[in-house]
């Protein structure tokens, strides 16, 4: 019943007067209908209309003043309704300037982000491993036929773009069900969680030489090298979308948190454009020549390379590991060490029966049935387990002494008492949150910059679904984490900060915001 109240703006509102009429803005996208009400009488004509225009990042509703004629801070309640419903917001309008309008060049600076995005997200931690080893691959394959390495670079890419495109097909599906989603959903599933980390676990031992497919596992389309299109190629363009999918790259903020509240063609362009980022740089070196004269000449120091690369994976598969065990607690610990070791097992039988030609169908019957078995693991993953309750003993317990839960009810109540407020919108899953939690925002000088100044540290987990802190990432029109906001307190509209942090920002920024 709570939720049926108004509750507190998350994001920033700004007003300003033109002539007879009072336009307020919000950076809130996709509004089909608003209202405005004021608390007190006289700020706007009650009875004349009130004009609404909206965009895929703002909303500008423009109503007409009353008779007061000395506006500061406008109050009131403001209703609206997008793809998730109607629901009903208090703010408090400050007046300012009103942000240029947007048109089709808005959709073509959105679709020039995403591809940027794309393009840096092939150096983010999750996706450099299997970046290192398509370039490997492609060092060995330069004694071939550029036919054959331009189809490869052709396959790669249709796994990618394909990735994108099922991936962006679930998210406007389950936002047309009214769910609210964003960037990485899917790890906020368990069961999500747990396949992956099979997944890479199995990629990690091929590597190691514990079994092979065809020549490794990116050559996994090795018997297709004679037809025009390869399956090994593709699979590893999946593959390294699915790995991508933890990491928010530069730019990406802006144009996944507009492709989410786009209409259906333009959400699609943008995850094509972002796609197309994505695969351009192995496709290019594919297609240009000259570049691959850059690539390290093949030899016997690629097996032992392709072996080392194999522990980022392993590395991953822990971490992942890990936000499992947050998610679902010691039970589900256990459920992924025992289907760790299964695969372990599937892995090694196959390779035994690779070496041994009379086992060769036992051991693919064998592998097959066990493999079969680890999908039904994510059945066993307990439910309802909240985030941090796997060891009251851990660090995520020891972090709450500093950092508040977020709830929208505690924001209103903090910024009400004027106190200044830093919100942290984080995931156990997402790599760029845990990198400036541990190097950035963890640090003593730091946390003494935020309690010299009074500031409340609130920090608002996004690790399993949470459809309170959806709503807020998709009011400062974003669509994932990291997402930093500070509220400086009163009646000052909150500031976003940027999604990379340094011990020397932090304070910087909070000088010039909060003074000190």
């Amino acid at each position: 019943m709570r939720r049926r109240h108004p509750q507190p703006s998350p994001w920033p509102v700004v007003y300003r007067v033109q002539g007879e009429n009072v336009t307020l803005h919000l950076s809130l996208g996709g509004v089909s209908a608003a209202a405005f009400f004021p608390f007190s009488d006289g700020v706007i004509t009650n009875a004349a209309p009130q004009t609404l225009t909206a965009t895929a990042q703002a909303t500008e509703l423009t109503v007409e003043r009353g008779y007061q004629q000395d506006l500061e801070t406008l109050e009131g309640v403001l209703v609206v309704t997008t793809g998730q419903g109607t629901q009903a917001y208090t703010i408090q309008a400050a007046p300012g300037a009103l942000p240029a309008k947007g048109g089709a060049g808005n959709l073509i600076q959105v679709l020039g982000l995403a591809f940027l995005g794309g393009l840096v997200l092939n150096v983010m931690p999750c996706v450099l491993p299997i970046l290192s080893l398509k370039t490997l691959q492609l060092a060995d394959k330069s004694r071939k036929s550029p036919r054959q390495v331009r189809l490869g670079g052709l396959s790669y890419g249709a796994g990618v773009l394909a990735s994108f495109l099922v991936l962006a097909g679930g998210l406007l599906t389950l936002r047309g069900l009214g769910q609210q989603l964003g960037w990485g959903f899917q790890l906020q599933s368990p069961g999500m969680v747990l396949v992956l980390i099979y997944v890479l676990f199995a990629v990690a031992l091929n590597l190691s030489g514990v079994f092979s497919v065809g020549t490794g596992w990116m050559g996994a389309g090795q018997g297709l090298t004679e037809r025009p299109g390869y399956g090994g190629e593709f699979f590893t363009g999946v593959l390294a979308t699915v790995a991508a999918t933890p990491c928010t790259a530069p730019f990406m903020a802006t144009a996944i948190g507009a492709a989410l509240i786009l209409p259906t063609g333009g959400a699609l362009a943008v995850f094509t454009s972002l796609g197309l980022g994505f695969a351009l740089p192995y496709v290019g070196l594919c297609f240009v020549p000259g570049w691959r004269q850059w690539l390290p000449k093949p030899g016997a120091w690629m097996h032992t390379l392709q072996q080392g690369l194999a522990f980022p994976l392993y590395g991953a598969a822990a971490w992942l590991l890990w936000v499992l065990t947050l998610q679902t607690g010691t039970d589900g610990l256990a459920v992924g060490l025992m289907g760790l070791v299964l695969v372990g097992l599937a892995a090694w039988v196959y390779g035994y029966g690779q070496h041994r030609a009379g086992w060769r169908r036992l051991s693919i019957f064998s592998t097959l049935l066990i493999l079969g078995f680890c999908l039904t693991l994510p059945g066993w993953l307990p439910s309802g387990t909240t985030v941090g309750s796997a060891n009251p003993q851990d660090s995520q317990t020891v972090q709450a002494t500093i950092w508040e839960p977020f709830t929208p009810q505690r924001l209103q109540e903090l910024r009400q008492q004027g106190k200044p407020v830093f919100v942290n919108f984080t995931a156990a899953w997402c790599v760029t949150c845990q990198v400036n939690e541990r190097l950035v925002l963890s640090r003593p000088a730091v946390q003494e910059a935020f309690t010299q100044r009074g500031v409340t540290l609130v920090k608002a987990d996004w690790t399993r679904q949470n459809p309170d802190i959806t709503q807020v990432l998709q009011g400062f029109g974003r669509s994932g984490v990291p997402l930093y906001v500070l509220y400086p307190g009163a009646n000052q509209p909150p500031v976003v900060w940027p999604s990379r942090l340094s011990p020397t920002q932090v304070t910087a920024l909070l000088s010039s915001q909060l003074g000190g």
